[in-house]
């Protein structure tokens, strides 16, 4: 594990409006001392708990008031005013196969504002990554991309180029804007997000005087940095101040970041009052890989006619949310949030109702056939096109064996050289059904929706054996028996049927959850290795 600190300098005693440039020079001052003396302590310790065995030996060096444990952090009150809280962050050493340039990819392609019964008044989506997870230069060609093929503005700044002021000019005017930054949780209530620019660079920023005015400034070094390195973090009372424009009409801001409605919604209720028509955030400490597939899952079925609260609800679902401090959530505010992205066609032959508690619509035939009852296609775990040989050796994710997995792997003893990134969910571009019939394949749990929410039975329909489901509310869907593709041959077609679902089976990352028909039972319980043939059906979320 890797671990990383934050300082924050923060509240000062006096009114806000009396502290002087005089007064903030000798706080400053005062949290460099502090910071100098506590440093030795802070890297001897690996986590707040080691550090808090020395709480005595803080609390009797110089220009200390006092010292304790809050939450991650270790406060210490500064002689004259302000607060340092050194705060400990874990971050999974497979962080960097997940990223956000996938996520902007993934939505960039698909987005498109101006579809009949969008309710987003602004035609721009912006990314804001501060920790500058991306890589290469494709975030270039994408913005291009998207100026030149579709009608409306995107914007990205990552790193040193996510300052404050970019954050007070990006987040109020765009109809999405996605914050992929660290954030943390006060003991006096307030929020803090991390910008990309140095704390060192404060005395050159032309709002330094307003600034002055509210002493709550963090400063968020890395373990191995020295403090000259620390980034400025800005709290909600920043944004509420500053932010002087007025939020678009239903707009949606997705702070991929850590603690953003912990405690208490604030921040959202501050921006609330901006204007803003949807925020998303987590509960506690979230890893980067958890926040950019929440956040990645969550626009997937956006972008599939979802409102947003069923998408939060969808990624709630589906999404294994892990933080390093125990249970996490994603939340969306206000919970009944109707907003939507894109108006989603009306339900027609492809697809049928079958009053599941989710409200699931699912496709009526399989990926690649024109009838229900066709075979359709055939597809490997996580790939996209069809093949004549289906063996590990052909399979797009390994290094030619089970053992040698090189994505969707959450065992180092089967990944290629110890690789692992713990995504458990099939991802939109490795999708069969996303690429090639639109919604996407059913996790594990919703097959057994469907299972447990209908009556099944063996059946033959224009000559092809499968199972027929049948709800309550008398729509049926038929799964044709259409057997599975192991190296070039197929097998039990008429006799069994073999369906993916999203779902990795974690126990044994080289095979996949999925559901297998035949005359005596349908089992959802059934895995496969995922260089196997199987069918693919898919579903999508109702308007």
């Amino acid at each position: 594990m890797l671990f990383a600190a934050t300082i924050i300098v923060a509240g000062c005693k006096k009114e806000k409006d009396e502290i002087t440039e005089e007064q903030a020079r000798i706080v400053m001052e005062n949290a460099e001392v502090v910071m100098d003396n506590v440093t030795q302590i802070y890297e001897a310790s690996e986590t707040v708990e080691e550090m808090a065995q020395h709480l005595d030996e803080i609390k009797a060096m110089p220009n200390v008031e006092d010292a304790y444990r809050d939450d991650i952090a270790i406060c210490i009150k500064i002689k004259d005013g302000g607060i340092i809280m050194w705060c400990y962050y874990q971050e999974e050493e497979d962080e960097k196969n997940v990223n956000a340039e996938e996520l902007f990819r993934n939505i960039s392609n698909t987005m498109s504002f101006d579809k009949g019964g969008s309710m987003c008044e602004e035609k721009r989506i912006c990314l804001l990554d501060a920790i500058n997870s991306w890589e290469g230069e494709y975030y270039e060609n994408e913005v291009n991309k998207i100026k030149n093929e579709l009608d409306w503005k995107s914007f990205i700044r990552k790193g040193k180029e996510v300052t404050p002021d970019t954050i007070l000019k990006y987040l109020p005017v765009c109809g999405v804007t996605i914050l992929h930054t660290h954030g943390c949780y006060s003991k006096d209530g307030q929020h803090w997000l991390m910008t990309g620019q140095l704390y060192k660079e404060i005395e050159n920023l032309p709002e330094l005087e307003s600034w002055r005015k509210d002493l709550k400034r963090i400063v968020l070094p890395t373990k191995e940095e020295r403090k000259e390195d620390a980034k400025i973090m800005i709290s909600e009372t920043f944004l509420d101040l500053f932010i002087t424009k007025k939020f678009p009409q239903n707009s949606i801001v997705f702070f991929a970041a850590c603690h953003t409605l912990n405690g208490s919604n604030s921040l959202w209720q501050k921006l609330k009052n901006k204007g803003l028509g949807c925020m998303l955030g987590f509960n506690n400490s979230v890893w980067n890989v958890s926040d950019l597939n929440c956040c990645l899952e969550f626009f997937n079925e956006m972008l599939g006619g979802a409102t947003a609260s069923d998408a939060c609800a969808t990624v709630r679902r589906n999404v294994s949310i892990s933080g390093p401090d125990g249970p996490v959530d994603l939340l969306c505010y206000p919970e009944n949030s109707d907003i939507i992205l894109v108006e989603k066609e009306p339900v027609g032959d492809d697809w049928v109702d079958l009053g599941l508690p989710s409200g699931l619509l699912w496709a009526t035939r399989n990926v690649g056939a024109t009838s229900p009852e066709g075979y359709g296609d055939y597809f490997a775990w996580g790939e996209t096109t069809t093949k004549s040989v289906y063996d590990w050796t052909t399979y797009i994710y390994c290094n030619g064996d089970y053992n040698q997995l090189t994505k969707y792997c959450n065992r180092s003893s089967f990944g290629y050289n110890g690789f692992t990134d713990n995504l458990t969910i099939l991802q939109p571009g490795d999708d069969a059904a996303t690429a090639n019939y639109g919604g996407r394949t059913p996790t594990e749990e919703e097959w057994e929706e469907l299972i447990n929410n209908t009556t099944a039975q063996w059946t033959t329909q224009n000559g092809v054996n499968g199972r027929l489901f049948t709800s309550s509310n008398g729509n049926s869907l038929f799964l044709p028996a259409a057997g599975i593709r192991w190296d070039g041959s197929l097998y039990s077609a008429g006799d069994a049927g073999y369906y993916w679902s999203s779902s990795l089976y974690t126990d044994d990352p080289g095979c996949a959850w999925g559901i297998s028909i035949d005359p005596g039972s349908q089992n959802v319980g059934d895995r496969g290795y995922r260089f196997c043939g199987l069918s693919v059906r898919a579903v999508r979320s109702t308007q």
